[in-house]
C-alpha cells in the first residue's frame, strides 16, 4: 500500500508543480483541484479480482490541492483524506529558484534551493513542470526585450556589421543581412540596459535576480526588416545567492513568415558552483492563443531526460476564454512512467474546469480532477514559516522524506482499516486471521487518538 501512496504523493506534487504555472500565465487566482475516483488499470502483479479490491478501497481517497500567493511565495497545499477525513496536509512553496517543504507535524520548514519538490519530499528528481511551463511566457517578453536591446543606448555600445551572414545551423531561418553585437567595458551598464528594454513580466523577474559578471558573446544575427533571427548570449552571471555559473544561450527566432507557425528553437547550458545543466526545447505558436513546445533535452546535476523521451505541452485558449490543453511528461527521466493530463478550464471572472488524468507504467492509474476558483482566505497557506536549509547529505535527504513517507503512509492505512464498510477492506486484510485484523484495527484507533468510538 505504501508504494500506492508514493506514486499517489508522486501526482499529486507534480500536480501542485503545474498549478502555479498555469496561474502565472492564465489566471492570477486561488485555486484548487479536488481529484477523486482515482482507479487503478493495471498493477502488477495483481490479477482481476485483487485489482477490483484494491479499487474498493482506493475509491475512498481523494485528494485536494489549492494554490494561492502571499507576498512573494506561490503556495500549494496537498491534502489527502478517505471519506472526508483529512489524513495530514503537506505545503509546497516556491519563491524564484527556492523551493520550501512544510512536512506534517513540523513547525519548520525545509528549504531548497534550486531542487524539485518532488526530489525534496520523495527523494527522486523530474523535471518540475513550473520550469517546464515558463518558456513561453519568457518568450513573449524577450521578444520584444530584443528588438529594443540590440539598438544604440546609453551606457552600452552596440556595433552594426553590415555584411551579409548566414546561419548556417539552421537554414530554414533564411538570409541575416547583420550582425549586431554587444561590446561592454561595464557588465553592470549592461544589465541596466536589459531591464529597461524588457517589460514588466516573468523575463524581467528573473532578470533582476541575475549579475552579469563577464560577457564574453553577445549578438543577434538581424535580417533585413532588423528583427533578430538568432540571438546568442556566452558569459558570467551569479544569482541572487552570489553563486557563479558559465552560462551559454543560442536562441533561434523564426517569426511572421508566409504560411508558417512561430517557431523558437532554443538551447541553454550552465555550470557552475551549485549546479550542472542543459535545456533545448522548441516551441511552436500557431496563434496567439496556441502554444507547444516540446523538451528535447533535459539535464540537471546528472539527471538527464534524452530526446528519445520527447515531453510536450500544449496549450490553447481561445476567444472565449476557455483554455484547453494537454501535458504529457515522463518521470525522474524514465521511458516507464508517463504522466498524461488533459484539461479544459474556462477563466476569466470565475475559473473551473476539468481535468483527466493518467499515470503509466508498470502499475497504471487514472481518474478526474474539477479545478475551480477559491478565495484568497481559503488557501490556508502557512504563515510566518520559520525555514532551514534542507541537509546536503544524500543519507540525511532520505532520513527525512522516510520519516514523511512513513507518517503519511501510517495515517492513510489507518483510516482506510477503520472504513464503515469492512467489505471495501478485503485487499489490506487478505489472508489474515480474525485475531490479527483485530489488533491491526486497534493499533489505528490508537494512532488516530480514537477511543470509545470517537476521535
Amino acid at each position: 500500500m505504501k508504494r500506492f501512496l508514493t506514486v499517489f504523493l508522486a501526482f499529486a506534487i507534480i500536480m501542485a508543480s503545474c498549478l502555479p504555472a498555469l496561474a502565472d500565465g492564465l489566471f492570477d487566482v486561488p485555486l484548487e483541484v479536488t481529484i477523486n475516483g482515482i482507479h487503478a488499470e493495471k498493477v502488477d502483479p495483481l490479477d482481476d479480482q485483487r485489482l477490483g479490491e484494491l479499487n474498493q478501497l482506493l475509491g475512498h481517497i481523494g485528494v485536494t490541492l489549492r494554490t494561492g500567493q502571499e507576498n512573494d511565495t506561490v503556495w500549494s497545499g496537498i491534502s489527502i483524506s478517505v471519506d472526508g477525513n483529512t489524513v495530514d496536509e503537506v505545503w509546497l512553496g516556491e519563491r524564484a529558484e527556492d523551493v520550501l517543504i512544510c512536512l506534517p507535524g513540523n513547525e519548520t520548514a525545509y528549504s531548497a534551493f534550486g531542487l524539485s519538490a518532488l526530489d525534496t519530499v520523495l527523494g527522486t528528481e523530474p523535471v518540475r513542470v513550473s520550469e517546464m511551463m515558463l518558456p513561453d511566457l519568457f518568450l513573449s517578453d524577450a521578444e520584444a526585450f530584443v528588438d529594443v536591446f540590440f539598438a544604440e543606448r546609453d551606457g552600452v555600445e552596440v556595433t552594426k556589421e553590415s555584411q551579409t551572414v548566414r546561419d548556417t545551423n539552421e537554414v530554414t531561418y533564411g538570409r541575416v543581412t547583420s550582425r549586431h553585437r554587444v561590446v561592454a567595458d561595464d557588465s553592470s551598464a549592461v544589465k541596466e540596459a536589459m531591464l529597461a528594454s524588457c517589460p514588466e513580466g516573468a523575463l524581467k523577474r528573473f532578470l533582476s535576480d541575475l549579475t552579469i559578471t563577464e560577457i564574453k558573446d553577445c549578438y543577434a544575427l538581424c535580417k533585413k526588416d532588423g528583427k533578430a533571427a538568432k540571438v546568442v548570449f556566452n558569459g558570467m552571471v551569479t544569482d541572487q545567492r552570489g553563486m557563479a555559473y558559465q552560462v551559454t544561450l543560442e536562441w533561434k527566432i523564426r517569426r511572421g513568415e508566409k504560411n508558417a507557425a512561430d517557431r523558437d528553437h532554443m538551447t541553454l547550458t550552465y555550470k557552475g558552483e551549485a549546479a550542472v545543466g542543459s535545456l533545448e526545447f522548441r516551441l511552436t505558436r500557431k496563434s496567439a492563443g496556441e502554444v507547444t513546445y516540446d523538451i528535447y533535452n533535459w539535464e540537471q546535476n546528472g539527471f538527464t531526460m534524452t530526446k528519445g523521451k520527447k515531453d510536450t505541452i500544449h496549450v490553447k485558449r481561445d476567444d472565449g476564454d476557455l483554455v484547453t490543453g494537454e501535458i504529457s511528461i515522463h518521470l525522474s527521466g524514465s521511458d516507464k512512467t508517463v504522466l498524461n493530463l488533459n484539461f479544459d478550464v474556462q477563466i476569466g471572472e470565475g475559473v473551473s474546469g476539468n481535468i483527466e488524468w493518467k499515470l503509466e507504467g508498470a502499475s497504471t492509474f487514472s481518474g478526474t480532477a474539477v479545478i475551480h476558483k477559491i478565495e484568497a482566505e481559503a488557501v490556508g497557506q502557512p504563515q510566518d514559516v520559520t525555514a532551514v536549509p534542507l541537509p546536503d547529505g544524500r543519507a540525511e535527504r532520505e532520513a527525512i522524506a522516510q520519516a514523511f513517507s512513513d507518517h503519511i503512509a501510517s495515517k492513510l492505512i489507518a483510516r482506510l482499516v477503520l472504513l464503515e464498510n469492512q467489505e471495501d477492506t478485503i485487499y489490506l486484510r487478505k489472508d489474515m486471521t480474525e485475531e490479527a485484523w483485530n489488533e491491526i484495527i486497534t493499533a489505528a484507533r490508537e494512532l488516530l487518538g480514537m477511543t470509545g468510538g470517537e476521535e
